[in-house]
């Protein structure tokens, strides 16, 4: 009867320890995460394994849209200036695919090298003669045909400026991706849960029963 008074306290007191739950993780794993959207936005949040990754796919679609709009930039600004090229070499006696911008800006600013040495002269900007040699000289057919030039060496500029956005949105796309994906992962990290059952054996003694549950 005494023993029987000493097991009944013990036994309450396992019936009432509630479980424990302690959680591990990896320190690896929120890190490869981040690392994997760095690279490619949406991989990391595949790889947390979540069952929800419309957040990934969100980057993932991003990144195809932004990258795809920078390819078409880079096609559209080389036909433009693909067809600027052309033009100068048929309409002003000039082959510019080797010269610098300065030089571009002139011959679409003046209809000929004379008209533009003038100018300089005019001016007293001595330092920007241009020495007539025939591989320097030009001479547009038409104020139109100039006119023309122009228009398609401002539109592939207009396009080229647009490149620094994107690549701009591009990053931020992968930092943002990056961080969703390590906190997705370090949020759903493995755990490890302890349960404590009361156990009394045959002798009338008390004790507990420990179950471990891995969760990965």
């Amino acid at each position: 009867m005494k023993r029987l008074r000493q097991i009944i306290p013990l036994t309450v007191l396992f019936s009432l320890l509630p479980g424990i739950v302690i959680q591990a993780q990896s320190p690896s794993e929120p890190l490869q995460a981040f690392a994997r959207s760095m690279i490619l936005p949406g991989w990391g949040h595949l790889y947390s394994q979540q069952a929800s990754n419309q957040r990934g796919a969100v980057h993932l679609v991003s990144e195809a849209l932004l990258l795809s709009a920078l390819v078409g930039i880079r096609i559209r600004s080389h036909t433009l200036e693909d067809n600027y090229l052309t033009l100068v070499r048929l309409r002003s006696g000039i082959d510019l695919t080797t010269r610098g911008r300065a030089f571009r800006l002139a011959v679409g600013q003046f209809n000929s090298l004379e008209e533009f040495n003038e100018y300089q002269l005019r001016s007293r900007n001595w330092h920007r003669l241009i020495v007539p040699t025939d591989e320097n000289n030009w001479q547009w057919q038409s104020s139109r045909d100039r006119e023309q030039f122009n228009r398609l060496r401002s539109d592939r500029d207009r396009l080229l400026n647009q490149i620094p956005a994107l690549i701009g949105m591009m990053a931020l796309n992968r930092v943002s991706s990056a961080l969703s994906a390590y906190r997705q992962t370090k949020e759903s990290g493995r755990t490890a849960e302890v349960r404590f059952q009361p156990l009394i054996n045959e002798t009338g003694e008390a004790g507990a029963l420990a179950k471990l549950t891995l969760h990965f």
